[in-house]
C-alpha cells in the first residue's frame, strides 16, 4: 500500500484543499502508522484544524512548542500555523481530524461574527494553539459534538450540513469563551518567513547525507549563524541539530527494510560519523536500536 504524505509547495503550504466551495469543511481519520515514515511533515495551512487523539500518544511541533497528546485530548490549530506530528516512540496512533475554512464559520469577512468573535482568534500571535486536555471535563461534551461531526459527515442525511455547522458554531463557542482573556491583536506568520524556512529545509534535505556545517546553512539564506538557529527553532521548535538527527533517522528507515546494508552501511549513508552514534539516535527517536527495529518489522 502506498504510504501518504502532505502534499506542500516550496512554501509548506498545504496544497490539498479541504471541503469544496459549496461545503467549505472536512472530516478524516488519520492513522500514522499509513503515512511514509509514520509522520505527517510540517506544514501549514489557511484553514483551522481540530484534532481528538483516538488512540495512542502522538507529539505535535508547533512553533517552538512540543506537545504531548493522549487518547481522549483535543488540539486546535489555528490559521497559517506550521506543525508536524509523529507517534510517542512506536505508539500506533489514529487522530480524529476535522479541518474547516474559516468562511465556513463567519460566512462573510466584516460580518459581526468574523469580527467580534473569529478575527480576534485568527489574528492573535499568543494562540497558535489550544489545547485541551481529556481529563478537563467541560470538554467532554466538545469531544461528544466532535463524534457526532464525524457522524454526520460520514452518513449525510437530509440537512447534515446545518447540524454539522451548529455543531461546530457550538463548539467555537466554548472555546472562544474559555479563551477570551488571551484574545488580542497577532501578526501572522509572513510569507518571506515561510520561503526561508523552506530554503533551509532544502538545504538539510540535499546534503543530509554529509557533515553541514552550520555557517554553510546560514550563509544559504544571508543570515548570521546566531540568527538561523533562533530562526529555526522559533519556525519548527527544534534545533537545526534535533531536526537534521530527526530527518536522518526517518531516511534510515527504508535503507533498514531494504535488507541490503550493514547497520554501519546505512548510517554512513545517512550522514552519521559512526555506527555508534546512529544507534543511540535511532534509540532516542525510536524506542529501540536498529537491530530491533528490524526484527520488530515484519516486512523486512
Amino acid at each position: 500500500m502506498e504510504k501518504q504524505v502532505i502534499t506542500v509547495d516550496q512554501n509548506l503550504r498545504e496544497l490539498c484543499e479541504h471541503g469544496s466551495p459549496a461545503f467549505p469543511m472536512t472530516v478524516s481519520h488519520d492513522d500514522l502508522s499509513l503515512f511514509l515514515d509514520q509522520y505527517i511533515r510540517c506544514h501549514w495551512h489557511g484553514d483551522l484544524e481540530i484534532v481528538v487523539v483516538q488512540k495512542g500518544k502522538v507529539s505535535y511541533q508547533i512553533h517552538e512548542n512540543q506537545l504531548l497528546l493522549s487518547p481522549g485530548d483535543i488540539l486546535l490549530i489555528n490559521s497559517d500555523v506550521p506543525h508536524s506530528a509523529q507517534p510517542v516512540k512506536n505508539s500506533h496512533v489514529i487522530l480524529l481530524t476535522t479541518i474547516i475554512q474559516p468562511i465556513f464559520l463567519y460566512d462573510a469577512l466584516g460580518s459581526d461574527i468574523e469580527k467580534k468573535c473569529f478575527r480576534p482568534f485568527l489574528k492573535n500571535q499568543h494562540l497558535p494553539y489550544v489545547l485541551l486536555n481529556s481529563k478537563e471535563a467541560w470538554i467532554e461534551h466538545l469531544r461528544s459534538d466532535l463524534y457526532q461531526v464525524d457522524d454526520y459527515f460520514s452518513r449525510r442525511p437530509y440537512g447534515f450540513q446545518l447540524k454539522i455547522k451548529s455543531l461546530i458554531l457550538g463548539i467555537f463557542f466554548e472555546i472562544l469563551t474559555h479563551k477570551q482573556d488571551d484574545l488580542g491583536s497577532y501578526l501572522p506568520a509572513n510569507q518571506e518567513n515561510l520561503r526561508r524556512l523552506q530554503l533551509l529545509l532544502d538545504y538539510l534535505h540535499g546534503h543530509y547525507q554529509e557533515p553541514i556545517p552550520l555557517q554553510s546553512l546560514a550563509e544559504n539564506v544571508h543570515l548570521t549563524r546566531e540568527t538561523v538557529c533562533r530562526f529555526f527553532k522559533q519556525m519548527t521548535g527544534k534545533t537545526v541539530t534535533q531536526y537534521l538527527t530527526d530527518y536522518r533517522i526517518r531516511q534510515s528507515l527504508q535503507l533498514l527494510s531494504e535488507g541490503r546494508y550493514s547497520i554501519a552501511q546505512v548510517a554512513e549513508q545517512n550522514g552519521f560519523s559512526s555506527p555508534s552514534r546512529f544507534a543511540s539516535a535511532f534509540r532516542r527517536r525510536m524506542g529501540c536500536n536498529p537491530k530491533e527495529y528490524i526484527h520488530q518489522n515484519p516486512f523486512l
